[in-house]
């Protein structure tokens, strides 16, 4: 046998010792992997599982604690309730568990129980994590250290690189600028990057500076490559690019509308619900509703749009399928949006599902976009420095003929005029610089 898996143990030190003995002589280097659910309840008399077992863990070599265990507890429930760090062994997660906050203790799924750590894997043995000394946050000697009790850093630590795995306990995005002690990993920080290599279903390609802020997401984090190899991330399209403006409106405020208001062509759609309202106020469109109401503004467009674009600024708005976006309406009545959501992502809603995808932060002013080929609906979204993501990519089929017209606001699934039955707190949101290209 190569090892033996052990679902619970109903026998004592003695016994575990033999079990060991026996196997090692039989076969060197066998594993011993135990799994147990959560005993932290009435029924198992609210015992800590490595308590209860903690005598036979030197004969152990792994552990998998899987039912009953939380992924959205905190770091020291993951320290100490699931890790094996405190007892010298590696352990990993049932089902999906949460990849980016396994990582943070040296954590996987296990492969074929609800997860797929393959892709983590081949992280792993492209930069050598077996020759990699590892030093957690809760270490005081720590390399690299992002200066908040929510979102943490373990670096795996090399010769010549480390790797930075960063996850989120945060309840918003956070903008993350890491405190690298570049001496103790034997770096130039003039010549050194933050590098995000491309892992499937964890985290799309990315490249930063030094002192460069990261943006974080809540639950979810980055595997970061520190080093000095010179790297060039393949080019985003920029949606502006050789197009020519049809169309725009800042919200300036048009003289020929009602006391400065919206220009007529533009039909607003506002919940019943108290405090709901859209308005024209200092270069933007502010809308004032609770986060999960509907708010929006619609008009026609020129024939023959390739590219629609706006800023979006979701401040205080605390809404996620109601965040407030851009939506376009098809000759057939078809309809696509992109919203910014209060966790940070972005949300794509085709009419039927929702895509959550990329990474913005709370706050600040978002360029969202829809380009239209003649194969695709490319949905690309940017903050700050004009570094495009793509968020989705859709077949033109789905959307066949010309776009008609455009919505600006909160909208419902589906992007409709409809309510979610628990109304969240109020906030604001803004609208502004909505332009148009053929």
């Amino acid at each position: 046998m190569d090892g033996l898996y052990l679902d619970g143990i109903g026998y004592d030190r003695e016994i575990m010792k033999r079990v060991r003995k026996v196997m090692q002589r039989a076969r060197p280097g066998c594993l011993i992997d135990f799994h147990s659910g959560n005993s932290f309840s009435s029924t198992y008399g609210l015992n800590n599982v490595a308590s209860l077992y903690m005598e036979l863990f030197p004969c152990i070599d792994s552990l998998w604690f899987g039912e009953g265990f939380n992924y959205n507890e905190s770091p020291d429930y993951w320290l100490v309730e699931m890790a094996g760090i405190p007892y010298g062994m590696f352990s990993e997660m049932l089902g999906a568990g949460n990849p980016w906050r396994g990582m943070v203790y040296g954590t996987t799924n296990r492969l074929g129980w609800g997860g797929d750590p393959r892709e983590i894997w081949k992280l792993w043995d492209s930069f050598g994590i077996a020759d990699a000394r590892m030093v957690g946050y809760w270490d005081a000697a720590s390399p690299v250290r992002t200066g908040r009790d929510d979102v943490l850093a373990t670096a795996y630590v090399r010769k010549d690189r480390t790797l930075v795995a960063l996850a989120s306990w945060a309840e918003t995005g956070q903008a993350v600028k890491l405190d690298v002690d570049f001496k103790a990993l034997g770096l130039d920080p003039a010549k050194a990057h933050l590098y995000a290599p491309p892992v499937k279903g964890f985290q799309g390609e990315a490249l930063f500076e030094p002192g460069e802020a990261v943006p974080v997401l809540p639950g979810r984090g980055w595997l970061l490559l520190i080093d000095q190899q010179e790297r060039k991330l393949p080019p985003v399209h920029d949606p502006f690019a050789g197009q020519k403006p049809v169309f725009e409106d800042t919200f300036g405020g048009d003289k020929s509308a009602p006391a400065g208001g919206l220009d007529p062509a533009w039909k607003v759609s506002l919940s019943p619900r108290k405090g709901t309202s859209l308005v024209q106020r200092d270069g933007s469109l502010v809308i004032s509703a609770v986060a999960n109401s509907y708010a929006f503004a619609e008009r026609p467009l020129p024939a023959g749009v390739r590219v629609l674009a706006c800023r979006v600024n979701q401040d205080s708005d605390a809404g996620a399928s109601w965040g407030p976006g851009l939506c376009i309406v098809f000759k057939d009545g078809k309809m696509l949006r992109v919203n910014l959501r209060v966790e940070g992502r972005f949300g794509v809603d085709d009419g039927r599902r929702q895509i959550l995808e990329g990474a913005n932060m709370a706050g600040a002013w978002t360029d969202l976009v829809f380009r239209l080929d003649d194969k695709h609906v490319i949905v690309q979204a940017s903050q700050g420095r004009r570094v495009w993501q793509e968020i989705a990519r859709l077949p033109r089929s789905q959307f066949p003929g010309q776009p008609v017209a455009v919505r600006v606001g909160k909208m419902g699934i589906g992007c409709n005029a409809q309510d979610f039955s628990v109304p969240g707190p109020a906030g604001q949101s803004r609208i502004t610089d909505l332009r148009a290209y053929k």
